[in-house]
Parts: structure tokens; C-alpha cells; sequence
């Protein structure tokens, strides 16, 4: 079988190998890095060394961001990594959620979203640490969100221009904000006071990738100045920027495996026997083919403005200072795709080998070449069109987000001992989302071979004819179908802190902090349903509107070209421009569609959102598409330090640490709507249900049902729409506890724990149910859709421990290693069969719907990281300005599950139980090599993760587990410094034309077969930089 997800791949243990002599010279420099040191036990830390200025190293550029790292890290309070804002811009990382990735134990994922396989992420999505994705994110140690339905900041709209550091927290201590067991990852803003001297900023950048084959520039800007009054110092920051990215992304697709045998089986274990009769099988012979493949591309535009601003006021005592500040992100993106791809709706078991031809097939019966054909079709007049449904999807996406950040800090040294911290904060942010696609048709055979690195897929005529040919004629596709899809969202926050630090006399005990934090945040969602509907099909009149059948200016014929690095034959007939852009002449080109469909004698169809009965005016949502969730919290901490430094304690053994307790109060409240099926669902346009059940062609299981029972289906699904509301609160007491031991003055070891939570989603909180027949089910049932949520979720719970240990033997020279375990409680599952009895209008049902859950019983991650950073000075000549950083991260699970059992029958024979937790790699490595000396910097750096698993459910039929296979990318980047002031240079991303490769778990055993390829662009950018 080839369930190998806890196979590491040798391929890298290879490469791995391969750095054995940078080890060894590695470990040559920190045996004279530790002679050095031993030569004098007096000596202090390396950081605080007064080197000889004969012999004293001048410390900028990658350096620079390395030492400013490792000191962050070696400083901190507990177990924190971290990067400062030279990491950021001295790699072509377009986004601080590409720069996240170089951080030990964290992370990326490069699709759209984790239950969305098929659309890919250029420049990265979603950050996990330590293999959870209960990440929390602050700016300036504040709150910031975006409002998707999550409570973190989408990272990758952040221009990392206006950043100074990021710090990635991975325990905590008890004045920290709550919320992050995974990590809490915080953004510093540049500020005034950060340099006493004038600074002037600016960059300019020019873009390119190698298949969108567009420019495009990034600029920014920064200005900051002190001056100094008789009233004090005050402080100004400016800074701006833009960026622009112009990228495209291919997929190659293989659709829907099923279990394929010859005979009678029970598939998915409902009790129900299948029967299918593939050619060439014997009896309890089991195989797995596809339904057919498909090909997509995408193309980007995506745009990121941010604006920040900072103002700094410090009195002459220096005993008060004031800070306020402002951070704008603002990230727009628009793309659009193109597909050609065999139906994956398509019924079971009725696809087949063209006839005279055969399929092939690997050891393990999974499905290798063939070509798969549907002797089943659409027979017009004169013709005969039979083949896969092969679906032709133009789709375009429009979205906005806007975060606007405003913050003020005063620091108060109310006397030598005693200090007050006051802080304010107002969050306010949006998000808009358009989203419209209109599916074409044709019919095609599909001809697949997965003998190579990446299948070879083409599409051929069903009636044995010329496929340039048959697919370049317009009268051979046809209009099917249109969705639109609606967000917009907006949400505030209010929150206010006040901390009192006081000093201790000398000893033991050095001081002790006590604060409290009041938090207000409210959120309103709106989000129409997918809108789909029929604008012309085979099944109704004379037949479809083909493409021939309107005007050559309402559509257009788009050739893929060189697809996957060659050239190809796909191509197909779509709308012109991006129907998301034209949203209006598209919708008014697909109604006209449609009506020329009724004119053949077919149904009415897709109407746009906002023409519903009963939208508000004005907008395109209905009453009950829109939802509201207030969350207060309320929280308390006490924290005291201590430290032997300066005493007699321990035989002057340095340690340090901190003991504390934080209390906090959720209260959330959710507004929502429990909606009904109409009787139009249930039964369409039928007079009654005899009238339904009268068609022998009709298998719909509610014609099983009494009469009786189906009276009762009708009355509880009158169409109506129940506002409700819940509220739930819950109480969390927290203690953490860190120490830290210094067994030398440069080797530290640490100890961590701490009690955290984790606060559902705001999406996942959502008070809303919407309830639809399942036609397929049997017995026949009530389900809940797509747009289910649970206001009652519980926030997760961890205990975590962290033990490390820290070397730090040069300027730019550590060596480090951590232990780390997490105990896990009322961990949120997703996708979740459950029931529910509900009543309406007199009648109580029985509801079975998938949503989340928190899951019963603990769940535990462990692992550990090493991580390892030196510049090579001893060495002679040109080789002392090399370098390394790299890190590796192991982490294994248990009793963690991804699925609970629940009262409806299984869909597929998938045991998911034997799957591991989304998003966790076991595996991650990130190394680099850099070269800084004289007027050079260069840099080149590879990020791997092992395979790991999507999503437990894929949004397209058959829904199976989808894995992603272990990938790795190249970047790079060298410079040249001009002079004191400028400095240019080219960046490069993707180097090796990384290929991202994902599989389906299909079957009970977690056999795997291949699901979908993605290549995206190598992309190259030439950079300036000026600082005066």
C-alpha cells in the first residue's frame, strides 16, 4: 500500500548528507570560537565584548539581521525566535508570511485555502508553528486581524517595508496576550527613537515573472526625525509603500479515483451494494481509475499598499515617554482562471476504457495510462456527441481587504522603582469580496499517462475526428452555467491596558508586574451563498445554447500555449474578460443566454444574487445572509521575576526567570439565522408528492418515505428564516513559569510552561444553519450545507513545556536546540457528522449536518528543533565573508483525531482516523548560505516540508483527504553596495521551477493517487535601495 506519510524522503536525507562539510566546518570554528573563550573565564558575553580594533568585525547588512536575531532571542523572556526587517528585505520574500518560513518550526501552506486544493497561492497563505495553525497575531504586542472569519492578520497583505523586527513567541508568560498556542507572532513597527540620527528610506523594485512575462514595480518609502526642545524630545516617522505582482500559476488535475470492480461490492460501507462491470476483472478484484483529468491556469494581479506613521514624545527627565502610532494595510488582488477539466459529478462507476483500448495500472491497482471515455452523452440533430462532460470554467475573483491600525503608548517612571504602562488601541478593518464564474461545456475523451514527473493529459474528439479541429469549433461548446458569490465583512476592536512594574530592592526577587487588559470586538458578516445555476444544458429543450449561437464579441477562443514548460493543444471557448471585473455586462451576457435556452423550450435559470426577493436594498445579501459575533474580553494578570544575578545565590550560578498567573473572561455573543428548505427543493415544481414520485425515472429517496412522513418533510421545509441568538462565556485561569539558567556566560538552557487557549474562529462561531434535502441519502434525510457553524464551540485548551538549550559563541554564532510538548483539549474539528432534532412550523426533524466540533479526550505534539547560524570571519581571505544559517524541526502527534464518528452514512471507504493532523508536517528544513564582504551580499536559501495533510475533506466530489507531497523552493538574492548610501541588486524566487504536488487518500487502508500538479512562476526583481 502506499500510505507512506511517515516516510522522511531520502532524496533530502541525501542533500542533508551533502552538508557534512559545512559541519565539519561548522564545528572547527566553534572550537576556536570556544578557545577564544575559555582564554579568559572572566570574559563576558560575546554580545557585550569589547573587541581589539585591530581585530573588531563592522557589523551591517545580513549580519546585522542575524546578530539583532540572535540577541532578540537570546534576551528574551521565554522561548521566542525571531527576524528583523534586513531578514525581510535582503531576500525576494514579497510578504512577511514568505519571511515566516525561514523561522525555525513554522511553516507555510502555498494554497488559497486548506480545503481548496485546486487554486494555488503564489507567495504563500496560511502560517502553522510547530504544526498547528492556532497562531495569534499582534502588531506592536496589540491586536490585528483581518476580517476573513479568522482572528489573525492575513500576513501576506503586510508590506514588510515598514516592519523592524518579527518575533515568533512560542511559549508565554503571563502579561502576554492570550490566544496563541501555537505561537504568537508579532509585528514591530519601525519608530522614531529607534536611531537618534535623521533617516531617509527608499527602494524601488521591478518585478517579473517567467509566465506572466508582466513588469512590475514595488516602491517605498520611509522618513524619521527627532528633534529636541526645551520641553523634550519629540519624534516624527513617516513611511509608505506600494507593490505590485503580476503571477500566473498551472495545474494539471486528475479527477474523482473511484473503487472500479466487476460484480457486487459494497463501496462505502452504508450497506448498500454497488454493481459495476469493468472489463477485464476478476471476481473480488479491486482497481482505482479517475473519471477523467483537467488543466487550469491563473493569473494574479495583486497589489499591497500600506502607510504607517509614528509620533514619539520623551520629557527632558526622561522618565515619560509617549508613543502613537498608525498602520494601514491595504491588499487587493485580482484573478482569473481558465479550466478545462472532465466533470467530477459525473455518476459512479459509468466511465470506461475507449473502446478497443485498455488502462494500465501499478501494483497496488492504482490507475497509471488510459484513455477514459462515457458512452453516454448528448445526441443532437445529425450528430451524436457522446464522451466525458467536460467542463469549461472561466472564473474570476475580486477581492479587498483594508486594516487600520491606531495605537497609543505611555511609559510613566512614576519614581526609581515604580513604573505605569497606559496603552490604547482601535482596530478597524474590512474586507470585499467578488467572486463570479461562467461555466462552458463540451465533450472530450481523456487521455492520461502518469509515467512522468507530471501527467501527460490531452483531450480528444468523441467522435474520432481531428481534436484541434472538433474543439475549435464553436458549435461543439456550449453555455452551462453561472455562480456569483458576495462578501463583505467589517469588524472594530477597542482595547485598553494598564500595567504597574515595580523594581525590588537587590536580591533574589527582582520585581513584580501586575496588569489588566479590557478588549471589545465586533464583527458583521455578510456572505451570500454560491449561486449556481443553469444557464442552458443538454437534458431540456432542443438542446444548448452553443458558443456559435451568439455574438464572436461576447466570447473569445483562449489557447493555453506553452503550458508546463512546452507547448499545447489546450484551448477552449470562454466569456471575454474577467467576469468578476465586468461583472455587469457579464451577468446581462449569461441572462441573455438563458433566455435564448427557454426560447429551445428550456427552463428559466441562474439570476444574479442581488435580483432575489427579499435582498436588502441595495446590497446583494438576504436577511439571513448576514451574521454578527461581539466578543468582550476581560483579563487580569500577576507576574513576578527573579534572577540570582548580583547575589551569592547558587554559587553564582546565573538564573532567571518568571512565575505567573493570568485570568481572563470570554464572553461571545452570536446573531444568526437557522434557515429552512423550500418545498421546491423537495419536490420542485410537482403539485403534490404523487405527482413527483409518479416519474419512473425519479430515485429521489423521499418518494420512500409514507405519506405521512412526507407531509411532515413538506410542512417543516416552508422556506422560512428564524432569527437567533446565543451567548455563552467561559473562564480561564493560565499560569506560566520560565526559567532560565546560565551554565556558562554564553551557554543558557531554558525551561517553559505555560497554560494557553485558543479561541474558535469567528467563522466557526457563527449562529447560522442552512438546511437542504440530500436527494442521495438513504434512508432519504435533512441536511445541514456548506454554511454551517457552532456558536457553542469551547476555546482550545494546551498545557505546554518547552526545555532548550542555547549556545551563543560568537557575534553571529549560536547553536541551539529545543524540546517541545504541547497536551491539547478540546481541540476544534472540522467537517463533523452530526445530528440535531429542530422544529418548525409544528413538525420536529431530525438534522444531520457537517460542521465543527470540539473533539473529546487530549491530544498531544511533541518535537524538537535545532538551529544553527555563524559567519566564518577566522577564515582567510574572500572565504571570511561566508556564512550559514539553518534549521530543521521535527514534530510527531498523538490521539489526535481529524474526525469524530457521526449518525450519516460514510461517502466514501476513507478511514480518517489513521490521517494526521492538517497542516502538520513531520518534517522542515530551512537552510542558506550567504556571502557578505566588501561591497557584496549575496544570499541563497532553500525551505522544505515533508508531506503533510490539506484537508480532510476536499470541497470537490468525491470530498476524499487530500495530501500534500513534500516540496522544497530555491530563492536568492545578491547586492552590491554602491557606496555608503545606494545599493542595487537582483532577487530571485523559485529558482528550480518547483512543482507542488498533492494526493487522495481512496480508500480505508490510505492508499493514495495522484490529485493535482501546480507549477508557478520563477520570479526575478531588480532592486535599489537608498538610506541617507
Amino acid at each position: 500500500m502506499s500510505n507512506s506519510y511517515h516516510r522522511f524522503d531520502v532524496s533530502h536525507v541525501r542533500w542533508l548528507a551533502r552538508g557534512a562539510s559545512l559541519v565539519a566546518l561548522a564545528t572547527a570554528s566553534i572550537v576556536h570560537a570556544q578557545t577564544d573563550e575559555n582564554q579568559s573565564e572572566q570574559s563576558s558575553s560575546v554580545s557585550d565584548t569589547q573587541a581589539d580594533a585591530t581585530q573588531e568585525i563592522v557589523v551591517s547588512g545580513i549580519r546585522a539581521s542575524l546578530e539583532n536575531a540572535q540577541t532578540l532571542k537570546r534576551d528574551s523572556d521565554t522561548v521566542v525566535d525571531a527576524i528583523t526587517s534586513q531578514d525581510i528585505g535582503a531576500l525576494p520574500d514579497r510578504s512577511v508570511t514568505e519571511a515566516l518560513q525561514r523561522v525555525p518550526g513554522v511553516s507555510i501552506t502555498r494554497f488559497a485555502a486548506g480545503n481548496d486544493p485546486d487554486h494555488f497561492s503564489v507567495e504563500g497563505s496560511g502560517v502553522v508553528v510547530r504544526g498547528l495553525n492556532y497562531v495569534r497575531s499582534e502588531f506592536n504586542g496589540r491586536d490585528s486581524f483581518s476580517t476573513n472569519g479568522g482572528r489573525s492578520l492575513n500576513f501576506q497583505d503586510v508590506s514588510p517595508e515598514l516592519l523592524g523586527s518579527v518575533e515568533v513567541y512560542k511559549n508565554l508568560t503571563a502579561d502576554m496576550i492570550e490566544g496563541g498556542i501555537a505561537g504568537t507572532v508579532n509585528l514591530n513597527t519601525r519608530k522614531p527613537f529607534d536611531s537618534n540620527d535623521p533617516v531617509l528610506y527608499l527602494s524601488a523594485d521591478l518585478n517579473y515573472g517567467d509566465l506572466a512575462k508582466k513588469p512590475s514595480p514595488a516602491l517605498s518609502g520611509l522618513y524619521s526625525r527627532n528633534f529636541y526642545t526645551d520641553a523634550g524630545r519629540f519624534g516624527i516617522l513617516v513611511g509608505a509603500s506600494y507593490s505590485q505582482l503580476f503571477s500566473e500559476a498551472e495545474g494539471k488535475q486528475i479527477t474523482n479515483f473511484q473503487q472500479r470492480f466487476n460484480g457486487s461490492r459494497d463501496v462505502n460501507g452504508d450497506g448498500v451494494a454497488e454493481t459495476d462491470n469493468f472489463p477485464g476483472l476478476a471476481a473480488g478484484e479491486v482497481v482505482y481509475a479517475p473519471v477523467g483529468a483537467g488543466v487550469r491556469r491563473q493569473a494574479f494581479n495583486r497589489q499591497r499598499i500600506g502607510a504607517a506613521a509614528a509620533l514619539q514624545y520623551e520629557n527632558n527627565a526622561e522618565n515619560l515617554r509617549a508613543t502613537f502610532q498608525f498602520l494601514r494595510t491595504d491588499a487587493r488582488q485580482t484573478w482569473g482562471e481558465h479550466t478545462i477539466e472532465s466533470n467530477p459529478d459525473d455518476p459512479a462507476r459509468t466511465t470506461f476504457p475507449l473502446p478497443g483500448t485498455s488502462y494500465t495500472f501499478d501494483d497496488d491497482g492504482v490507475f497509471q495510462s488510459g484513455i477514459v471515455s462515457y458512452d453516454r452523452g448528448y445526441d443532437p440533430p445529425g450528430g451524436s456527441r457522446r464522451g466525458l462532460t467536460t467542463q469549461l470554467s472561466h472564473r474570476g475573483v475580486k477581492t479587498r481587504s483594508v486594516t487600520d491600525d491606531f495605537g497609543g503608548h505611555i511609559d510613566w517612571e512614576a519614581t526609581d522603582r515604580l513604573t505605569f504602562d497606559f496603552d490604547g488601541q482601535y482596530v478597524r478593518s474590512t474586507s470585499k469580496q467578488t467572486d463570479f464564474s461562467v461555466y462552458g461545456s463540451t465533450f472530450a475523451d481523456a487521455a492520461i499517462d502518469m509515467s512522468g514527473g507530471t501527467p501527460d493529459i490531452q483531450f480528444l474528439a468523441p467522435d474520432g475526428s481531428d481534436s484541434t479541429s472538433y474543439f475549435a469549433d464553436p458549435s461543439h461548446s456550449y453555455y452551462r452555467a453561472a455562480m456569483d458569490h458576495f462578501d463583505d465583512n467589517k469588524g472594530t476592536e477597542y482595547a485598553f491596558r494598564a500595567d504597574a512594574t515595580y523594581e525590588m530592592d537587590s536580591g533574589f526577587f527582582r520585581r513584580v508586574k501586575v496588569g489588566a487588559r479590557y478588549a471589545d470586538r465586533d464583527q458583521t458578516v455578510r456572505s451570500t451563498l454560491y449561486n449556481w445555476a443553469v444557464l442552458s444544458e443538454v437534458w431540456a429543450g432542443s438542446g444548448p445554447v452553443s458558443f456559435a449561437e451568439t455574438s464572436g464579441t461576447e466570447y473569445g477562443y483562449y489557447p493555453f500555449g506553452n503550458f508546463f514548460g512546452s507547448d499545447s493543444d489546450f484551448a477552449a471557448f470562454y466569456v471575454r474578460g474577467n467576469p468578476a471585473k465586468n461583472y455587469d455586462s457579464t451577468a446581462a451576457l449569461v441572462q441573455r443566454v438563458n433566455q435564448l435556452w427557454v426560447a429551445k423550450g428550456g427552463n428559466l435559470g441562474w439570476t444574479p444574487l442581488a435580483d432575489r426577493a427579499g435582498v436588502v436594498q441595495g446590497t446583494n445579501f438576504l436577511p439571513s445572509e448576514i451574521y454578527t459575533n461581539s466578543e468582550t474580553t476581560k483579563a487580569a494578570y500577576a507576574r513576578l521575576d527573579f534572577g540570582t544575578d548580583g547575589t551569592d545565590l547558587l554559587g553564582g550560578l546565573r538564573l532567571s526567570g518568571n512565575i505567573g498567573l493570568r485570568y481572563v473572561r470570554t464572553v461571545d455573543k452570536a446573531d444568526g439565522f437557522l434557515t429552512f428548505p423550500t418545498r421546491q427543493q423537495i419536490i420542485g415544481n410537482s403539485a403534490s408528492p404523487e405527482a413527483f414520485c409518479a416519474d419512473p425515472a425519479q430515485t429521489n429517496a423521499f418518494c420512500d418515505l409514507t405519506a405521512s412522513q412526507q407531509a411532515d418533510v413538506l410542512a417543516f421545509s416552508n422556506g422560512s428564516a428564524d432569527n437567533r441568538t446565543s451567548r455563552n462565556a467561559f473562564d480561564h485561569w493560565l499560569p506560566s513559569f520560565n526559567l532560565k539558567l546560565g551554565l556558562t556566560s554564553n551557554l543558557i538552557m531554558r525551561f517553559a510552561y505555560s497554560k494557553a487557549i485558543s479561541r474558535p474562529n469567528f467563522s466557526q462561531l457563527q449562529n447560522t444553519i442552512s438546511i437542504a434535502p440530500a436527494t442521495a441519502a438513504q434512508p432519504y434525510r435533512l441536511d445541514g450545507t456548506s454554511k454551517n457553524s457552532n456558536p457553542s464551540l469551547r476555546p482550545v485548551e494546551a498545557n505546554q513545556f518547552d526545555l532548550t538549550a542555547e549556545w551563543y559563541f560568537d557575534r553571529v554564532g549560536s547553536l541551539t536546540g529545543a524540546l517541545f510538548y504541547k497536551d491539547l483539549s478540546n481541540v476544534i474539528l472540522n467537517n463533523i457528522a452530526q445530528t440535531r432534532t429542530i422544529t418548525n412550523n409544528g413538525v420536529e426533524q431530525e438534522v444531520t449536518f457537517v460542521g465543527p466540533k470540539n473533539a473529546d479526550g487530549h491530544g498531544k505534539i511533541k518535537g524538537f528543533e535545532i538551529a544553527y547560524q555563524q559567519t566564518y570571519d577566522f577564515l582567510p581571505g574572500l572565504l571570511s565573508g561566508l556564512g550559514v544559517q539553518a534549521n530543521y524541526t521535527f514534530i510527531d502527534t498523538s490521539s489526535l483525531p481529524n474526525s469524530l464518528s457521526g449518525p450519516a452514512p460514510a461517502t466514501t471507504s476513507v478511514d480518517t482516523s489513521i490521517l494526521p493532523l492538517e497542516g502538520l508536517s513531520k518534517h522542515t528544513v530551512n537552510a542558506q548560505v550567504f556571502y557578505e564582504k566588501g561591497p557584496i551580499s549575496a544570499r541563497i536559501a532553500y525551505n522544505w516540508r515533508s508531506k503533510y495533510l490539506l484537508t480532510i475533506r476536499d470541497e470537490i466530489t468525491p470530498n476524499l483527504p487530500i495530501m500534500s507531497d513534500a516540496t522544497g523552493q530555491w530563492d536568492g538574492s545578491i547586492l552590491y553596495n554602491v557606496n555608503d548610501h545606494v545599493k542595487v541588486g537582483i532577487q530571485a524566487v523559485n529558482l528550480f521551477n518547483s512543482v507542488t504536488k498533492t494526493r487522495s487518500v481512496i480508500n480505508a487502508d490510505g492508499l493514495e493517487a495522484p490529485r493535482t500538479f501546480f507549477v508557478n512562476d520563477r520570479r526575478v526583481s531588480l532592486t535599489t535601495r537608498m538610506t541617507f
